[in-house]
């Protein structure tokens, strides 16, 4: 009986020496980066794990940022991911900043010109003027403050007086590369002079029609309306849009509201942050589907005090109220100048 259990443990012994010690189950490294860096975080962002374990992993933003997509081993544009740890594990998780950077400034200026319109959009050394008021304005004494050598773009929304009329002083008084006009005409005395002016300038000379683009430098202004000429001089006003980083415009000239459907039922009115309003503010454009849609932060319109027209209509004004707009009026605050990098931007007025 003794030789038995001596022999039984000298068999375990001998087979726990062949077993050797158990094996250590395998692991892989997982480690996970940001790029760029300090804009956001991953969890987990290391480890060691089993092989075969699934680990969910999650990239978070920090403010002004959002996740875009992982790279190295993971791929995908979902912020929370499973890894599979079936080898060492490298991933790194890519963020975009939500914030335009700041470019150079744009200036806007509403100019008071009366009972009128005249817009001076510049950059740098890149000017658009769209209008001039009436005849001596005073529109050339103030863009000799700001234009830098040739005029790039000039804009004639319609042949009406009180737009085109401080044109031609313009002409006479700066090299203008580029015109654009709607195609129309009129019979006054001031359109003939201005048609003068034009043909001595001999300037590029284009014809607006919706779907063109007006490019000067970096700027660049869609062309809204019109999609053609419908005989009303107003109507067929040049609309057009701008956008500047997240700072979006919208120029109507003397458009009413039949401008305004058009652009509706063709899907092109922008929400904006600055609208031109329509025809002086006149009770004939701004309608509430129109303004709806447009939902400007700021609403300019340009007027005289004391006109004989009544501009603005009290439903215009109301109807800008009703969508909380901020309302400038180039008879209350004289010229408006608004400044943008691109982000924010800021009013200054007379």
């Amino acid at each position: 009986m003794k030789h038995t259990v001596l022999s039984i443990l000298v068999m375990v012994i001998l087979l726990l020496g062949a077993c050797g010690k158990p094996e250590k189950p395998v692991t892989y490294t997982l480690s996970a980066a940001v790029s760029p860096s300090d804009v956001g975080s991953v969890s987990p962002s290391t480890g060691e794990y089993k092989r075969g374990k699934k680990v969910r992993v999650t990239a978070t933003p920090n403010s002004n940022y959002d996740f875009d997509h992982w790279s190295g081993d993971a791929s995908g544009s979902s912020a929370t991911i499973t890894v599979t740890m079936d080898s060492d594990k490298s991933i790194t998780a890519h963020f975009v900043s939500t914030t335009p950077p700041n470019g150079p400034e744009l200036k806007v200026h509403f100019i008071d010109v009366g009972q009128g319109d005249a817009i001076l959009i510049d950059l740098g050394e890149t000017e658009i003027l769209i209008d001039g008021g009436g005849k001596s304005p005073g529109v050339t004494a103030y863009l000799s403050n700001y234009v830098d050598g040739q005029l790039e773009v000039m804009v004639a929304t319609h042949p009406h007086a009180d737009h085109i009329g401080g044109l031609i002083a313009v002409l006479e008084a700066f090299e203008v590369q580029e015109i654009w006009h709607n195609g129309d005409s009129s019979i006054s005395q001031t359109y003939a002079q201005f048609q003068a002016a034009i043909d001595a300038e001999g300037a590029q000379v284009n014809v607006a029609i919706r779907g063109d683009q007006v490019i000067a430098g970096e700027l660049i202004l869609a062309v809204l309306s019109p999609a053609t000429l419908t005989g009303s001089t107003n109507e067929d006003s040049i609309v057009l849009s701008l956008s500047y980083g997240e700072v979006d415009f919208l120029f109507t000239g003397d458009a009413g509201q039949e401008a305004e459907e058009s652009m509706l039922g063709a899907g092109l009115v922008p929400s904006v942050e600055v609208l031109k309003v329509g025809h002086h503010g006149s009770r004939t454009a701004s309608s509430q589907s129109f303004l709806a849609v447009a939902m400007p932060e700021v609403a300019v319109y340009m007027a005289k005090e004391g006109n004989t027209y009544g501009h603005p209509h009290e439903e215009t004004i109301a109807a800008l109220a009703l969508i909380e707009a901020e309302i400038y009026g180039t008879e209350v605050y004289g010229t408006i100048i608004l400044t943008t990098a691109g982000a924010e931007y800021g009013i200054e007025t007379e």
